[in-house]
Formats: C-alpha cells, structure tokens, sequence
C-alpha cells in the first residue's frame, strides 16, 4: 500500500524565495515535486504508515495471498 501527504509542493515554490528555478532542482536533483505533512498532525508518520498498510492488507485479500 501506499499513502502521501496531500500537499505537494513544486519547485516554483522556491523560486520565490530562494535564488533557484525548476530546472536547475530537476537537473541536480531530479525532483519535480515534493510532498509535505500537515502540521496539525492529521498526516503523521503513524498516520500514513496505518494508511499504507491497511491498503496493503486489503490489496493482500483481494488476491488471495493471505491465505
């Protein structure tokens, strides 16, 4: 399974307050994009890790696999 933050922050972002473009974080980096966790803590490491794995779970069943 699989679970990320809903906010996704793009390289334009830094552009605005750092001496940066989008093109020069993809040719060192290779990132386009990043993703952030709230802070209210809705979408902590717990959080997501239980999201993932409960998909995981389900996706498991669905196959068969977990028999």
């Amino acid at each position: 399974g699989t679970a990320l933050p809903k906010r996704k922050v793009e390289n334009s972002y830094f552009e605005a307050c750092l001496d940066t473009s989008d093109e020069w974080i993809r040719q060192r980096t290779g990132i386009q994009s990043r993703r952030i966790a709230a802070e209210d803590g809705t979408e902590s490491l717990r959080h997501l890790l239980t999201k993932a794995s409960e998909q995981a779970c389900l996706s498991c069943q669905e196959v068969g696999a977990c028999d």
